[in-house]
């Protein structure tokens, strides 16, 4: 069953929303939030929180590969990795870091 937003917007403008909609979550915590991108590699959200690097992959259905996360994980290693969806989100947002804490590889 789809939406009426899911119906007005296209898969990039709904994988934009879903970023902002991750990001804003991210930025209500007292952690550090950054952003990663070098050549083409990207990694959506970079979230620091008591010393823990996380490495978020934001995925709203629209094909990504991982090579974002890799090229960002084999710069720093000791980053854990998240991958977040539409299925997974609800349980992100109702505690973010927990969420972080339980789901990081």
């Amino acid at each position: 069953m789809t939406t009426g937003l899911q119906r007005q917007l296209g898969d990039e403008q709904r994988g934009r929303v879903f970023e902002l909609a991750v990001g804003a979550e991210l930025a209500q915590q007292p952690g550090e939030l950054f952003y990663w991108r070098e050549r083409n590699a990207e990694v959506d959200c970079v979230y620091l929180d008591w010393g823990q690097i996380y490495a978020i992959a934001v995925n709203s259905g629209q094909k990504k590969s991982g090579k974002g996360l890799a090229a960002f994980c084999e710069q720093v290693p000791q980053a854990l990795r998240v991958i977040l969806t539409p299925d997974n989100f609800a349980q992100f947002s109702a505690d973010p870091r927990a969420f972080l804490r339980n789901v990081a590889v």
